[in-house]
């Protein structure tokens, strides 16, 4: 009878233990070093990008520094392809690049992303010298690449100066009356009476065949000048769908401009052409940095990510704390927040597969926010676990 007995109280234990402690079994969060700098034949990589493909295969693209870590120079396009949710990773493909003409490296940057769930096809749009606009596509889950086709003409007004596509990467509508449009991120600089930057979509409604421009984000109603007499209605932004007949865009202006140190945001009603006013997000404190976001359809979320610091002292040591969250409302509230890397981070991207598993590829580091671009992979369960039942205003990560 006490052997009865004892063998029962040793199953009922480990029941227990298996329910309260289920990292025992699996880790909550699996982190790994996917592109490392000076590895691989690269001075430093930088703008993490990632998306799934019709067929379930992750893409993560980014920018190959060949000779520094500078954002201007002898850069490539670059990626990575996972057939398995992202465990593991086939070798590092150059997509494209450019000779050094002249003594001068060719910036081939910013690598913007859409995939066209109705025909497979996989856009990559990118920008060259921050000027001049570009698209290559793939058919076979990005094995091989398309030549370059030049969309500059119909993608970014006479006059404008600086413009960068993404980072990150763009949606294909689900719903309403512009489904199957393709929708890309950029930014520009404009001039005139209110010079700034601003940030805008281009769009496409014929599977990638062509390339439209879509209206500039307008200023906020309190909108004032910095020091330099610059105006600003976004930099590097971030779109996702939020509803039949609404576009969120979330952009890094507010930091930029150096006014509250929290992220702003603004909404369309006609599939990305036009915009609200910008306001301020009071809940998404960043240091100026570009952010991560993604939606998923399946679950009626939006997930979010950025290094969660306030004001920053300078680059290399505001950027720290890359934190992910996750809204059940269509972005208006962040209900909870969990930290992957406290120290130094920078640019992130995120990115849902098939069975549900959130993926967030982010740049960081021991010493400095440029050492490697990490992937996380993890659970809704565990970033629910970061619940708080805080108020709409506190921005502290848990």
């Amino acid at each position: 009878m006490r052997a009865s007995y004892t063998n029962l109280k040793n199953a009922l234990t480990a029941v227990l233990l298996l329910s309260v402690c289920p990292a025992a079994a699996e880790p909550l969060v699996e982190q790994s070093d996917l592109f490392v700098s000076g590895t691989e034949g690269y001075h430093t990589f930088r703008i993490p990008s990632l998306v799934v493909s019709r067929h379930g295969t992750v893409l993560a693209f980014c920018e190959g520094r060949k000779e520094t870590r500078y954002d201007f120079g002898n850069i490539h396009l670059m990626l990575k392809r996972s057939t398995d949710g992202g465990r593991t990773w086939g070798p590092l493909q150059l997509v494209y690049k450019e000779d050094v003409i002249d003594g001068e490296g060719v910036t081939c940057g910013n690598p913007c992303p859409v995939v066209d769930l109705d025909t497979g096809t996989i856009h990559l749009l990118y920008s060259r010298n921050n000027d001049r606009v570009f698209v290559m596509s793939s058919d076979d889950d990005g094995i091989s690449w398309g030549q370059p086709t030049e969309i500059t003409s119909t993608t970014k007004k006479p006059g404008w100066g600086w413009y960068a596509t993404g980072p990150g990467h763009g949606i294909q509508l689900k719903k309403g009356p512009n489904a199957g449009r393709l929708l890309v991120p950029c930014n520009h600089h404009e001039k005139g009476s209110r010079p700034g930057m601003r940030s805008h979509l281009i769009y496409s409604e014929d599977h990638g065949a062509t390339w439209k421009l879509g209206e500039s984000v307008p200023l906020a109603d309190d909108a004032k000048p910095d020091k330099k007499g610059e105006y600003f209605a976004g930099n590097e932004c971030a779109v996702v769908e939020t509803g039949p007949d609404e576009i969120y865009l979330n952009t890094r202006c507010g930091s930029y401009a150096k006014k509250h140190n929290r992220r702003q945001v603004t909404r369309s009603r006609d599939g990305g052409i036009s915009w609200e006013p910008l306001s301020d997000d009071p809940q998404l404190v960043e240091p100026c940095c570009h952010a991560g976001l993604v939606g998923d359809p399946n679950r009626n979320l939006i997930l979010f990510a950025n290094p969660a610091n306030g004001p920053i002292p300078d680059w290399d040591h505001g950027r720290i704390r890359m934190t992910v969250r996750v809204s059940y409302d269509g972005a208006r509230t962040w209900s909870a927040w969990q930290m992957l890397h406290e120290g130094a981070s920078s640019y992130a991207a995120l990115a849902v597969v098939e069975d549900g598993t959130i993926l967030c590829l982010y740049e960081g580091g021991r010493d400095h926010r440029r050492e490697w671009m990490r992937l996380a992979r993890f659970q809704l369960s565990w970033l629910d676990a970061g619940r708080k039942p805080t108020g709409p205003t506190d921005a502290e990560p848990n």
